[in-house]
């Protein structure tokens, strides 16, 4: 099957696979283990000759063989680079993944303040409010930045629930200025790695299958709502995410199920 980010950027997505060995050299020799296959799969008189392929399987360790590959991919045509490319992902595909999703976030997060993470609190809001238990060290820190005053911090730690905390902290943060926000990201990260590194790739993934901008996918429904109006069947499945993640008020959740689909109304 084509890769469906491949059928909108074929040919930066070209080059990005055509250089990835050599970028990322180090870290193939030491974390692909499933050499065997990848040789297996590569011999062919054009690319990897017999004498070539034994001589790679006549070493003893994973790191060795790799390293040796490595040196002869490096002399290939692009035509072989590629194919050692999608060999390599499809015997050690998390790792490769985990590799592409390093280079998607350096990528999207130049220096200064990233525009991807100034904006991850606004765009996971409703998630960072259900999920994100691990509050009050978030909320000294940013106190002790004087991010938070001392009324605000006072107010928020006496909540009862991290769910409430969140959601002050969240209301606060929405009129913070972008080197605030970027700060906030840092620190909500310090404290609740796991679940961010979660969203991370999720977002990861959606922008692989998805390769939508950011502006783009925010103009969406205001650009194609005529056609979302006739094509769109069943809708209430859409409007219950939305009223459980607060997208929608209870009053808006009925008046809308009431009228079955209304794009402009939402």
């Amino acid at each position: 099957m084509v890769d469906r980010f491949e059928e909108y950027a074929p040919l930066g997505l070209c080059r990005y696979k055509l250089k990835f060995l050599n970028c990322h050299l180090p870290d193939l020799i030491t974390r692909i283990k499933d050499v065997y296959s990848v040789l297996r799969d590569l011999q062919d008189p054009d690319l990897l000759p017999e004498n070539q392929y034994n001589a790679l399987m006549e070493k003893t360790t994973s790191e060795e063989k790799m390293e040796a590959l490595c040196d002869i991919i490096c002399r290939w045509e692009d035509t072989g680079k590629y194919t050692a490319y999608s060999v390599l992902r499809e015997y050690n595909e998390e790792t490769i993944r985990d590799l592409e999703m390093e280079d998607w976030l350096k990528r999207r997060s130049p220096s200064g303040s990233p525009n991807d993470k100034v904006m991850f609190i606004d765009l996971h809001q409703s998630f960072l409010v259900r999920r994100i238990k691990n509050v009050d060290p978030v909320l000294c820190d940013l106190w002790n930045k004087d991010l938070l005053s001392d009324e605000q911090y006072n107010d928020m730690i006496r909540k009862k629930t991290s769910n409430e905390k969140m959601r002050g902290l969240c209301d606060i943060y929405s009129h913070w200025e972008n080197s605030e926000k970027y700060t906030a990201y840092t620190v909500l990260r310090k404290y609740n790695e796991e679940i961010i590194r979660d969203l991370e790739m999720k977002s990861w993934k959606r922008s692989r299958a998805h390769p939508l901008s950011y502006s783009d996918m925010v103009n969406f429904i205001d650009c194609h709502s005529s056609d979302l109006v006739r094509w769109i069947k069943d809708a209430d499945p859409a409007l219950r995410y939305f009223w459980y993640h607060d997208l929608l008020t209870v009053e808006q959740y009925h008046d809308s199920l009431g009228g079955h689909l209304e794009v402009h109304g939402l």
